[in-house]
């Protein structure tokens, strides 16, 4: 049995019913070959709620992922042309609520998180439009401008993390590329 889009959405309309001050939803998402789906009990699925603070320090919302309630009015800025979803899934929970997260894989996606193909692929840009998104929320006041060089030093190390990760990945896949 595969597990269609319309049981993700039902399962996390399950979410926002059953917890009216959460702003937005999302879940993890499978990377890499398309997985066979098992069935999955929305009962047995652990949310957990996320506030500001959890996006500042990981991303968790895959952008297939997330539902929006649809009285919040934030939607993509147009203006930004990378990281304005991760922009998009800041601004709601600094302004509006807590948002929720399981650990479930619920979408399946091609590219990973990072150093897919893509946008995304451009670490060093996505890297900055991160911190331009860190930048966009404290002005308007939300998280203070003292705690934002904290979490640009924060995102300055994953950055560093993700080049290594990305470069040893590229040198694995080229290694097995060459050995057949």
């Amino acid at each position: 049995m595969t597990f269609g889009i319309l049981k993700t959405l039902e399962i996390q309309i399950l979410v926002f019913e059953s917890n009216p001050i959460l702003v937005m939803a999302c879940h993890d998402r499978c990377v890499g070959s398309m997985p066979l789906w098992q069935p999955i009990d929305s009962n047995t699925v652990k949310w957990r709620v996320f506030v500001l603070r959890h996006s500042l320090i990981r991303n968790r919302c895959a952008t297939p992922s997330v539902v929006i309630r649809k009285e919040i009015p934030e939607r993509f800025d147009a203006s930004l042309r990378l990281a304005e979803d991760f922009h998009l899934w800041l601004t709601p929970t600094s302004t509006f609520g807590p948002a929720s997260y399981t650990a479930e894989a619920l979408v399946h996606c091609v590219n990973p998180s990072y150093g897919g193909t893509g946008l995304s692929g451009n670490l060093w840009m996505m890297f900055k439009s991160e911190v331009r998104a860190f930048v966009l929320l404290g002005n308007s006041a939300r998280p203070s401008w003292l705690l934002l060089p904290l979490v640009v030093m924060w995102s300055s190390m994953k950055f560093g993390v993700r080049m290594v990760d990305s470069r040893v990945l590229r040198n694995r896949l080229q290694t097995v590329s060459e050995s057949r």
